[in-house]
């Protein structure tokens, strides 16, 4: 009998050992899930940064450019035809 709580003690203590270990690893995962979750959203946020920012500058250059090609233009059809392609071009940075 003796032996049989000797043996019933020794898998008792193994087993809070594995369950202290389990915990731990389970702990480290949840941290490590945490940080690639924070880091994933660093990364889109810095992609759309990025995405503004060349948005942002084609936007200006277009705008600089349509201020300098606007006087060049005198007929009324070919300030449209500038218009349109001018808003198409908007259009697709924008979407």
């Amino acid at each position: 009998m003796d032996e049989d709580q000797r043996i019933h003690e020794e898998l008792r203590e193994q087993f809070g050992l594995q369950e202290r270990k389990i915990n731990i690893i389970t702990s480290e995962l949840e941290e490590l899930r945490a940080a690639l979750e924070s880091n994933e959203r660093a990364r889109k946020l810095d992609e759309y940064h990025k995405r503004i920012s060349f948005t942002y500058q084609a936007i200006h250059e277009f705008f600089a450019l349509f201020t300098i090609n606007l006087y060049h233009l005198t007929s009324p059809n070919r300030i449209l035809i500038y218009f349109v392609h001018c808003f198409l071009f908007v259009y697709c940075f924008c979407v």
